[in-house]
Order: structure tokens, then sequence, then C-alpha cells
């Protein structure tokens, strides 16, 4: 009888270290599969806000006068100061801020595989399929108006975890143009 309890405890001490293994692998790479599309779109957030930049700057190239900074500074004033944005391009190749700090559900992104420019989206219609994450942009006026610190934060829940994951990336963009 001794024998046959220590085989049995033997046999549940050679199976379930390995299911152990393997339940704890396969939700590391369900967490690994939410981060990779996460740091991207993080990514994606900050080379948007520094495309609007160029746009603002290659439209006033060669203007001594050139307002670009300003407008650049007015299209993100809703995303500083404690206030975070949602940053998008459309179809047409310009970039969209919305400012989402009335309620969190304007900073959800939804995939659309039919939208030829962008899969991730805030645009909810047609089959758009709403994915766990939402994107926070934030651009703040550094003192000396020659730059902006710009955050691009994504925030996602992942499974049975309780905690709220975060992918957060951050540049500076310069006032190139500045001659003073």
């Amino acid at each position: 009888m001794v024998e046959t309890l220590v085989a049995i405890s033997l046999l549940l001490i050679a199976v379930v270290g390995p299911m152990t293994f393997l339940t704890r692998s396969s939700q590391s790479t369900q967490i690994t599969n939410q981060q990779i599309p996460a740091v991207f779109l993080a990514q994606e957030g900050l080379e948007l806000v520094q495309q609007e930049r160029d746009n603002e700057f290659l439209e006033w190239f060669g203007n001594t006068s050139h307002p670009a900074w300003a407008r650049f500074r007015s299209t993100f004033s809703d995303c500083g100061g404690g206030g975070e944005c949602a940053v998008e391009i459309d179809d047409s190749g310009n970039v969209q801020v919305t400012d989402c700090t009335a309620t969190d559900d304007d900073c959800y992104l939804y995939y659309n595989d039919s939208n030829a420019r962008s899969p991730y989206t805030y645009d909810d219609s047609g089959d758009a399929v709403r994915t766990p994450y939402r994107r926070y942009v934030t651009v703040e006026i550094i003192e000396t108006n020659r730059e902006a610190r710009v955050v691009s934060r994504v925030e996602w829940r992942s499974g049975s975890l309780i905690d709220q994951q975060v992918a957060e990336v951050e540049t500076a963009l310069l006032n190139t143009y500045a001659t003073n």
C-alpha cells in the first residue's frame, strides 16, 4: 500500500510540474502577444504627432514669418496640462486630434482591417471591433518654447491579470526652424 502511495505521488509530481510550466508559459505568451502591438501603437502615437509638426513646417517652409510652431501648439493645445488626446491619421493622410479627457471611451482603439491607411482607429463604425487598447497622447510645450515633450501611452487589461498593463514611449520634438 505504501509503495502504491509513493508511486502515485511521484506520478503526480511528474505530471503536475510540466502542466504548471505549460500553463504559465501560455499566459506569458498571451501577455507578450498583447504587449507587441501595444508598443507599436504607442510608437505610432509619437510618429503621428511628429508628422503633424513636420506638415506644419513644410506648409510654411521658406516663409520667414511662418506660424508653424504656433499652429502645432494650437493643434495639440488640449493635449497638455493634464489633458490627453486621441491622435490618428484619416483616409486623406491628415492627422486628427481629439480631446479624450471627457470619457475613457473616446480613447479606445478599434480594429478594422478594411481601413487601408491604418487598421487601428478610434472610429467604431462599420466592421470595426473594439480592442482592449486605449491610446493617450500628451504634448507639453517646454518653457523655452523651442521644445515639446510628447508621451504616448497605451493601456489594456490582459486576461486574468488584475493590474492594467501599460506601454509608454516618450520623445522630444524641437521647433527646428526657430531663429531665436
